[in-house]
């Protein structure tokens, strides 16, 4: 089974790599840059705040 899902991962990645498309290759560099993720990682922290308050500082230690 793990297999086959990597066969149909590999065969997915070749088939978006061989349509070279302009625009898509600048918003995979943009999403890629490092940047990006911070107001992501934000987000997450203020979710956690809000929903578990006490046990938050030792589970995004954990998850950091």
């Amino acid at each position: 089974m793990l297999e086959t899902i990597q066969k149909i991962d590999i065969k997915l990645l070749y088939w978006v790599n061989a349509h070279h498309n302009p625009f898509l290759d600048f918003v995979m560099w943009w999403l890629s840059d490092t940047w990006i993720m911070v107001p992501l990682y934000a987000l997450i922290l203020i979710i956690l705040i809000w929903k578990i308050k006490k046990k938050v500082i030792p589970l995004f230690l954990m998850i950091a």
